[in-house]
């Protein structure tokens, strides 16, 4: 697949400053983890990983955490997946929920029924592909 990787908009802080915007990726093959947070460092954005849901809710719940955006695998192994972590997510957060699967877009619908802001990527599409869908989840022009 062919496409142009853009760097991340800049998000203004709180402060006079400008931060990069920061993304929760939670993961549990390391493999795909590792691609997904250098891809995303590589772009400019602020990364924090996670290889399962408990870990997701423990970054979450930090004071100041403040992610703009969650990359959440469904798939998560042993315990939560990443639908039921997305349902306990919202409970430190409001940032939109972008799920990676190879499960179908309908089958996550189902199940995500209420859960405010998310959206559904197919896994294996591409980093440009990738890139440009968190970039339209972000506001992507960078506005402040």
């Amino acid at each position: 697949m062919s496409g142009e990787l853009k760097p991340a908009p800049s998000r203004r802080s709180s402060g006079d400053g400008a931060r990069r915007p920061r993304v929760l990726i939670v993961e549990d093959d390391a493999l795909i983890g590792l691609y997904e947070e250098r891809t995303l460092s590589a772009l400019g954005y602020e990364v924090e990983r996670a290889t399962n849901a408990r870990e997701a809710l423990r970054l979450a719940g930090e004071a100041g955490a403040g992610h703009d955006l969650v990359l959440m695998d469904i798939d998560l192994g042993e315990g939560m997946d990443g639908i039921e972590a997305a349902f306990e997510l919202r409970k430190y957060s409001e940032a939109p929920i972008l799920f990676l699967s190879s499960m179908s877009e309908a089958e996550v619908a189902a199940r995500a029924e209420g859960l405010g802001a998310w959206s559904f990527f197919p896994k294996g599409v591409g980093a440009a592909a990738l890139a440009r869908r968190i970039e339209g989840l972000l506001g992507g022009g960078g506005s402040p």
